[in-house]
């Protein structure tokens, strides 16, 4: 399994797992936000759409609004109570945002856009 931490003792294999569910929902976010778009911009320009395609776009929407707010909802938690939590932990002065932030400089570097979605790729 890739790591995104340099952890020989294992003391960082929680805070890793917290950080790759973050990031798996932000790509569930960013996914269920780009369906939206495509369905909306389908419906929009749609000359010669039947009902059933109309429908179909509409329970797509509904569907994909509903992933997008619960992983929301979902990514709040494990920002705000269970990243908290184990950077309280393990002693790391940051605030959850700020270590967020941290690792989007870290991914940066990397030429990563997602460490999730990097996972997957290299699994």
């Amino acid at each position: 399994m890739k790591k995104i931490f340099n952890d020989k003792d294992g003391k960082l294999k929680e805070l890793e797992s917290i950080v790759f569910e973050i990031e798996r929902l932000k790509d569930t976010i960013d996914w269920a936000h780009s369906t939206i778009q495509s369905c909306l911009i389908n419906l929009e320009g749609g000359k010669g759409l039947d009902d059933n395609d109309v429908k179909m776009f509409a329970v797509d929407i509904r569907e994909n609004l509903n992933k997008k707010e619960k992983a929301m909802a979902e990514l709040d938690y494990y920002t705000n109570e269970k990243l908290k939590k184990e950077l309280s932990k393990l002693k790391i002065v940051n605030t959850p945002n700020g270590f967020l932030e941290d690792l989007d400089r870290l991914k940066k570097d990397r030429g990563i856009n997602n460490f999730w979605v990097d996972l997957k790729k290299n699994i």
